[in-house]
């Protein structure tokens, strides 16, 4: 009897890990509403099946809005971020999105494209700014940040069409904060409150602005917040007090830069040359002055470097005014563990990545010395998937998104088959028997309010 219930456990947790994966949605192609989606502009169609699908998401629990974005990497993409209301879809469909804040801002103009008509080469770059309205366009954006504190969309518009054949500088970089509803999901609900640009002494043209973190005061209001902001192309980190409207920069420190020998990445049969620097940042605990570790990765590179946010928010210290030892190398997580994006789980403190190469979501426990050892794999395995993105949202559920980041860099999706996944697993789940669950160590040091921050609200899913 022992030997048979050892079997059927074993068989049950196989299946679970490998077999039964916690899918909610999934996308040959993101069909758009409220958009035109028939004609052309500058000799591109309008929407292009194999061009759409999303390469980030993040979820607002309190209104089950899902948020999506697709940069324009790929001709054919009618609008760059978007929205659509869960409890209107069934588990298993293929959810419709509605561009956010509006069509207006999302959509491509015919100016954007008049001076570079005649430029094929990838090195071709032309400016072309345009309002909509008295509001710039949003252009490309690639990363979704929820801010469900204050019920707030983060997110970075690098003001490039990036096309493999022809690359458009429509205008400057820029950080947007929209308003999200706070119970109801509704389109009406997105609203602007407010567009930062940046400077050219802050920013350069062709810049990787993907990830942000969002550091408020500690009692502060919705205002009070120091945006950290990784560059990946211009290898530095960008600080932004919000309150303050005041930016500077971090750069010229190694960490910021990408490893040469770490830049192969195999992805499914494909091997990607990729040369970029910082590319993600989390926060971690906050400790008894009220600052938190600012953690974050280069894509090229497999180290885990680290900093306090005391150093990030001291504008004296920038550009290069820092300390050497105030960024500072933690370890390293392994050979060929490059990693697209990580967070920070505070329950349970433990960093998760998006593997880039290893079609897995791995872990680590921050209060154990970072070394390969240490680094756990995560109760999740998908197959048949080229690149991974993740976020938590604020009732400690983990999504992570299976696409093909790379392929799409490159060259367009093949619309007969599913090209993107959405999985969704609770963190105590997600590191359940692995290397990270270890909350023997999690107690010292940190108040319980500090672990303590996930809520108990109505799941949309269905």
């Amino acid at each position: 009897m022992r030997i048979f219930l050892a079997i059927f456990i074993l068989h049950l947790t196989t299946c679970w890990a490998g077999d039964a994966q916690p899918e909610v949605f999934s996308w040959k192609a993101l069909e758009w509403t409220d958009v035109e989606t028939t004609g052309t502009v500058g000799g591109y169609p309008f929407y292009s099946a194999s061009g759409n699908h999303p390469s980030g998401v993040a979820y607002h629990a309190k209104s089950g809005a899902m948020i999506v974005t697709i940069p324009r990497r790929q001709p054919g993409i009618p609008a760059t971020i978007g929205a659509f209301c869960v409890k209107d879809w069934k588990k298993g469909s293929s959810p419709k999105a509605f561009p956010i804040p509006s069509a207006e801002l999302n959509v491509l103009k015919e100016g954007f494209f008049s001076e570079a008509k005649e430029m094929t080469s990838a090195e071709s770059v032309s400016r072309k700014t345009r309002d909509v309205k008295g509001e710039k366009p949003i252009v490309s954006v690639s990363t979704p940040i929820i801010d469900s504190k204050c019920n707030r969309l983060w997110f970075l518009d690098t003001g490039v069409i990036f096309y493999p054949d022809q690359i458009i500088v429509v205008h400057r970089p820029s950080l947007w904060v929209v308003q999200l509803p706070e119970k109801s999901c509704s389109k009406d609900a997105f609203k602007v409150i407010k567009r930062i640009e940046f400077s050219e002494d802050q920013v350069g043209d062709i810049a990787g602005l993907a990830d942000l973190a969002l550091d408020f005061a500690k009692n502060g209001t919705c205002d009070d917040v120091h945006v950290y902001i990784p560059d990946s192309i211009g290898r530095q980190i960008i600080v932004h007090d919000y309150r303050a409207e005041k930016t500077w920069t971090f750069n010229e420190h190694y960490s910021f830069d990408p490893v040469i020998r770490e830049s192969a990445i195999l992805a499914g049969d494909h091997q990607y040359v990729i040369e970029e620097g910082i590319n993600s940042i989390t926060l971690g605990w906050r400790d008894s002055l009220g600052y938190r570790a600012a953690y974050y990765i280069p894509l090229s590179g497999t180290g885990q470097f680290a900093t306090s946010t005391q150093v990030l928010k001291d504008e004296s210290r920038a550009q290069t005014n820092f300390h050497p030892e105030d960024f500072r190398l933690i370890g390293y997580r392994g050979q060929q563990l490059q990693a697209n994006r990580h967070a920070f789980d505070p329950k349970n403190g433990v960093i998760f990545y998006a593997d880039a190469q290893e079609q897995s979501i791995r872990c680590w426990n921050v209060r154990r010395p970072l070394t390969p050892d240490h680094i756990g794999v995560t109760n999740f395995n998908a197959t048949d998937v080229e690149g991974l993105d993740l976020s938590i949202d604020s009732r400690g559920q983990l999504w992570i998104l299976a696409n093909r980041p790379l392929k799409f860099r490159v060259s367009g999706m093949d619309t007969k088959e599913v090209n993107a996944r959405l999985f969704r697993v609770s963190v105590d789940e997600a590191i359940q028997g692995t290397a990270c669950e270890d909350s023997s160590a999690l107690t010292e040091g940190f108040k319980e309010s500090e672990r303590n921050v996930y809520e108990d609200t109505e799941d949309f899913i269905h």
